[in-house]
């Protein structure tokens, strides 16, 4: 379908008649309609809130999914974190020992420069130790991280997964 500036958002509406009461958000992008129950009606008044906020500021609405473009556009970003460990899957099965250890040493040297917030981080090559020896090593992935600090391991994944840009802002 596409995009599309026409969007109507009509009341909760509170519904019984399911055994149960839910509230029904009611929307329409262009020529489709769309709803969503929810359990409780505050939680339909706030999503109805996040729709009517994305209308007034001028976004355009998909007119399949019902959604703001922007919602979408968060709801399907790939870190380059999750992008380089799939790249790296990829490869790894059909790729010598040499090319692996290339791939894993370059992923390894770009990902650190790709976190936004270092605060708390580990020191550069402790990072490097923690994603080549388990992030960008699958024969290794399903094993705790080698390094034996508590900042190691934390470099290892948990900051860098968190914290690395999303490729959409490339």
């Amino acid at each position: 379908m596409g995009k599309t500036y026409d969007v109507r958002i009509w009341s909760v509406r509170q519904r019984k008649d399911r055994g149960q009461s839910s509230a029904e958000l009611r929307w329409k992008t262009g020529e489709t309609p769309h709803s969503q129950t929810f359990r409780t009606k505050t939680l339909a008044e706030g999503r109805r809130a996040e729709l009517l906020r994305a209308a007034h500021a001028g976004e355009p609405f998909d007119e399949s999914t019902g959604a703001p473009l922007s919602e979408l556009r968060q709801r399907n970003d790939v870190s380059w974190y999750q992008h380089a460990r799939e790249y790296i899957e990829m490869k790894w099965q059909h790729s010598p020992g040499s090319t692996r250890r290339t791939l894993a040493e370059a992923m390894a040297t770009v990902t650190p420069a790709l976190v936004r917030d270092t605060k708390g981080m580990a020191d550069a090559q402790t990072v490097r130790t923690a994603l080549y020896s388990w992030a960008f090593n699958v024969s290794r992935r399903d094993q705790p991280p080698l390094c034996s600090s508590r900042s190691c391991k934390r470099a290892a994944g948990l900051r860098v997964r968190h914290d690395c840009v999303p490729l959409s802002n490339g």
